[in-house]
């Protein structure tokens, strides 16, 4: 069954049909016994619900317990016209955010500070350098160029440089 036709016997049950539709339902229902099961269901689910479903009394009448509802919500509403903030909700506003702010950049500072290693950094790091092998007879340069976004690693052969400096 789809779930239209379980909504439509759902609002069939709960009176919310129009005249027309209401007929055309009990036309349906007297056809279809999956129908007729399903109305049944729903039917003791929606008794068995209203039977079990816990009284709750006030210990006031009601007209007294929603004017003590309604002179709370004025009172609120009054005190809010003053415009005055307590003082602790007025310095949380005004300093929360600075001040979070700046904590928040101490601690980026502080971090690569120490994440950063700046002694390495040289003036000009776009010029070649050279870098250490673990193998003495090859030797390397680094050139890299941010503008052309390109970096040259050259490899070179060291052994005549060894050789001269052994003699």
């Amino acid at each position: 069954m789809r779930s239209e036709d379980q909504l439509k016997l759902q609002a069939y049950l709960d009176e919310e049909l129009s005249e027309r539709e209401r007929r055309a339902v009990a036309s349906w229902l007297a056809k279809d016994p999956e129908a007729q099961a399903l109305l049944a269901e729903v039917e003791a689910t929606k008794i068995t619900l209203a039977s079990n479903e816990p009284e709750f009394q006030l210990p006031e009448s009601r007209e007294f317990y929603w004017s003590k509802i309604a002179r709370e919500i004025d009172r609120l509403e009054t005190a809010d016209d003053t415009g005055q903030l307590p003082f602790l909700v007025w310095l949380k506003r005004k300093y929360w955010v600075p001040v979070g702010a700046l904590a928040i950049l101490t601690l980026l500072a502080l971090a690569s500070s120490q994440l950063i290693d700046w002694s390495d950094l040289r003036a000009s790091t776009h010029l070649a350098r050279e870098v250490e092998s673990p193998a003495e007879e090859i030797g390397s340069m680094t050139f890299r160029s941010e503008a052309d976004r390109v970096t040259i690693i050259w490899l070179y052969d060291r052994t005549p440089e060894i050789a001269s400096d052994i003699q």
